[in-house]
């Protein structure tokens, strides 16, 4: 392998401390693109100290994910098979190249944002840093020498041109390649200059914060999600079981979205009596989770049902409670009851009417009557069995 490209940075921790650079750009480094120079790092911990100052959290640590482009983990795996001896001096086969990165970009995002690293933290700021210039021909090189690795099951090879690079050419199997790369299987591989700088963005995500109760509606012109009943309509904003429940979440958690997660649905038409449908309400990326821990959770959640409950149309049939992600799983499994018992995938309506004769047996069948002779009026669901909420656990 000819002479490789390398910033100052990565010659440090390849080749020993009073090595030098052979490239003019910290960018044209073969081996980080660039990713190490210290005022590309700046440049990263400035636009996350902008993001967070935009969108702040009420959190003091985050977590760091940093996604690299796929060509420098082949690179790495690389230079340590073919250049053992060369680098005897660095820190190349003790320290693992991210290791090196994950350390230079987490100093520096602590002194701009005042935020402290830590491992276990519901923050993540994820740091991606893009160069796929390589990817094609990188694809190309690996092909040829473990095409195992790449064979297209039968029932999918008429779509394999249609695949893109990134779904191929990705991380999880160039980390299952790396195990069986020797330096026979690298003696042609080219440590090519990047052309152009690495790009990058910063996001900040928080784990979501999942709400429980029941609802119940009293209304026959509610849907239980915003609905309209034609496309050149526009839906009312606000008007909709799931956005009357959400609002006040909105608000108080500043979170980005909601997701709606019931136990099955009634019509817009139909209301929901007795003790209310079982319903989970998702928190997505909540900028203020203070509200929902501790002692300031069941006051919080007690203000929230105030306000949900002042609504005529809607209310809670059970106190709200905060539950855990794998808890929600229980709301798959749902039966509905009334003066009609029924179990999941059973349609009230159809069973009375016969939808054009697509449900037997159904009433119109049993009376033998004609289509549109005998149809619901009102329809109420009197119960969901379910026991929802769960039990209070240890969250908050």
């Amino acid at each position: 392998m000819k002479e490789v490209p390398l910033c100052s940075a990565c010659t440090r921790h390849l080749k020993g401390e009073h090595e030098s650079a052979n490239v003019d750009e910290s960018w044209k480094c073969s081996l980080c693109f660039g990713m190490l120079d210290s005022h590309f790092i700046d440049r990263v911990a400035a636009e996350a100290k902008d993001n967070f100052d935009k969108n702040p959290y009420d959190s003091t640590n985050f977590v760091l994910a940093l996604n690299m482009p796929v060509t420098t983990i082949l690179r790495e795996a690389i230079l340590g098979c073919t250049n053992e001896t060369t680098f005897a001096n660095g820190t190349l086969t003790s320290v693992p190249f991210k290791l090196r990165v994950v350390q230079s970009y987490i100093d520096k995002i602590q002194a701009a944002t005042g935020l402290r690293p830590t491992l276990n933290s519901d923050l993540t700021l994820t740091v991606t840093l893009c160069n796929d210039e390589f990817n094609a021909s990188d694809l190309a090189f690996l092909m040829s020498r473990f095409p195992d690795q790449f064979r297209v099951p039968k029932k999918k090879r008429r779509f394999a041109a249609d695949v893109p690079i990134d779904s191929i050419y990705n991380k999880a199997r160039v980390a299952a390649i790396l195990t069986k790369l020797k330096a026979e299987n690298t003696i042609s591989y080219k440590m090519s200059s990047p052309t152009r700088e690495c790009t990058f963005s910063v996001v900040f995500e928080r784990e979501p914060i999942f709400i429980a109760s029941r609802y119940c509606k009293f209304s026959r012109n509610l849907p239980q999600s915003p609905w309209t009943a034609s496309v050149d309509i526009p839906k009312v904003r606000g008007n909709s079981v799931c956005e009357k429940i959400a609002s006040p979440f909105i608000r108080v958690a500043k979170c980005d979205s909601t997701r709606f997660i019931a136990s099955g649905r009634e019509d817009i038409d139909v209301r929901m009596l007795g003790s209310g449908r079982p319903f989970a309400l998702q928190l997505i990326n909540p900028h203020l989770t203070a509200p929902f821990r501790g002692e300031q959770l069941g006051e919080s959640l007690k203000k929230i049902a105030e306000e949900i409950n002042s609504q005529c149309d809607i209310r809670l049939g059970a106190p709200l409670r905060r539950i855990s992600m794998k808890e929600t799983e229980s709301l798959k499994v749902r039966q509905d009851g009334t003066l009609l018992e029924t179990q999941a995938g059973t349609y009230v309506k159809e069973f009375v009417h016969g939808d054009f004769g697509r449900t037997r047996p159904s009433l119109a069948d049993l009376l033998k009557v004609e289509h549109g002779e005998v149809d619901i009026l009102d329809l109420d669901v009197d119960n969901v069995d379910m026991e929802w909420p769960p039990p209070d656990g240890s969250l908050g």
